[in-house]
């Protein structure tokens, strides 16, 4: 049951916009423990270079958000894309667990956007189209059969950081998997620990 939370910050929205940063966390899906993680923040002109493209609505918004968020357009921390892509290919097979499923929030942002970014930088993506899961259909199951609402979920972190948004997607899917097995009787977090079908 070792998944991973893939969440980005970006200058678009759509396939092909420019990345600011890419965050990726290895968990149990069942339990919420986490595995490893990875994150790196993104030279937008390197993601130029590459034939990325901005979009003014987008960079509209982030003029509007956190003084805190908005520190990624100042960091030091920037790489060039292709080294970021190579990076997080390098960390992706390298994982200790074998992932099972990648999650983002909403099925048409992250993993499209990064897999075209991936692409850009020269490489493949590492996971297969069958891999991709969207946490927003789990939390309106979630809703819909046992009324769990995964906004009563505590925010911690910076809102629109990419890693702080990984471990807050994963508090939610987590605690939408545990509201529905206390409910509707599926595999406990130990169990699932020894679940021979994860």
């Amino acid at each position: 049951m070792y998944d991973l939370m893939l969440d980005l910050e970006t200058l678009g929205t759509k396939p092909g916009a420019v990345v600011l940063s890419v965050g990726a966390v290895q968990f149990n899906r069942l339990s919420g423990k986490i595995i490893d993680k990875f994150y790196a923040e993104i030279n937008p002109v390197s993601s130029q270079e590459c034939g990325l493209h901005l979009d003014a609505d987008t960079i509209q918004w982030w003029m509007s958000q956190s003084e805190e968020a908005r520190k990624i357009f100042t960091s030091t921390e920037r790489m060039v894309l292709p080294s970021v892509v190579r990076s997080f290919e390098f960390w992706y097979r390298q994982l200790s667990e074998p992932v099972k499923y990648i999650w983002a929030q909403g099925q048409d942002f992250d993993a499209p956007i990064w897999a075209r970014a991936i692409i850009a930088g020269g490489r493949t993506p590492p996971w297969e189209y069958n891999q991709l899961r969207d946490t927003r259909t789990a939390y309106l199951m979630a809703y819909e059969l046992t009324g769990f609402n995964h906004r009563n979920i505590k925010r911690e972190g910076v809102h629109h950081n990419a890693l702080d948004d990984c471990y807050h997607q994963i508090k939610c899917l987590t605690a939408a998997h545990n509201n529905a097995q206390k409910n509707l009787g599926f595999l406990t977090p130990a169990e699932a620990e020894e679940d021979p079908f994860g």
